[in-house]
């Protein structure tokens, strides 16, 4: 009898067969020609593309081409793209080197230092670090990183609700989320080549249900994040293509 309540959760016919998915396009990208030799160049094309995506969706006003912004050095540190940039970019130190040594940093160190890129002092909410406990659990990669994502994403919420008149979370409230699922994605394996491209999971009611404690809304997120993760490998298969062909940038 299965016992571990995320075990059961994976085991779930939709979820195997989404992680299934996942698993194969992973490993077919961890070998792409353009990473064998400009993977630092292809994780942060792709990191850029994702804070891209993600400012977009929290319906941040435009800001140019965050790209250009980034070679030419006219990002201003105080805006939110900015700031989701700068959060992302930070995640790439605790991915590891690709084929080379695995990062043992401590999920609460990680969490300190990406909310010091975002401009946030003080002890991250309860959320963050139950998010940041998932990251050292041995249950399948799959529903950990989504879970991850999902109680990341909520504790940024409850965040931004918390500032009231002080005005919102000076960054997308799935910047967080993102950056802890990627780094667990690369770290279990889930997603060793760390290029996929995020964007919105679009599951705010399967959220919602997760967070009153409805297994069917662990399921809907779950799916949900899947079927996002599975575009965002399709879309860093893209990003590599440009880096091989020498279209995309590598500033850093």
């Amino acid at each position: 009898m299965m016992t571990d309540p995320l075990g059961r959760l994976a085991s779930e016919p939709a979820l195997v067969a989404l992680a299934a998915e996942i698993s194969e396009q992973a490993a077919a990208l961890r070998f792409h020609e353009a990473l064998r030799r400009h993977s630092a160049q292809a994780r942060h094309a792709a990191i850029v593309a994702s804070s891209t995506h993600l400012s977009d969706a929290a319906g941040l006003p435009p800001g140019g081409d965050l790209a250009e912004q980034i070679v030419t050095g006219q990002a201003a540190g105080d805006d939110p793209r900015w700031r989701c940039y700068r959060v992302l970019r930070r995640s790439l130190d605790f991915f590891g080197t690709l084929g080379g040594a695995a990062d043992r940093t401590p999920p609460g160190q990680i969490i300190s230092a990406l909310r010091r890129d975002a401009g946030l002092p003080g002890a991250p909410p309860a959320g963050l670090q139950q998010a940041g406990g998932l990251m050292t659990s041995t249950s399948p990669a799959f529903v950990v990183t989504a879970l991850i994502w999902a109680h990341a994403q909520l504790a940024s919420e409850e965040e931004t609700a918390a500032f009231g008149a002080g005005g919102p979370l000076p960054i997308p409230t799935t910047t967080f989320a993102a950056a802890l699922a990627s780094i667990h994605a690369v770290r279990s394996g889930l997603d060793p080549a760390g290029v996929s491209v995020v964007s919105d999971v679009e599951a705010p009611q399967a959220l919602a249900d997760y967070r009153a404690g409805s297994w069917v809304g662990a399921l809907g997120w779950c799916e949900a994040f899947g079927q996002m993760w599975r575009a965002g490998l399709a879309a860093g298969r893209v990003v590599c293509d440009e880096v091989r062909a020498g279209r995309r940038g590598g500033a850093r």
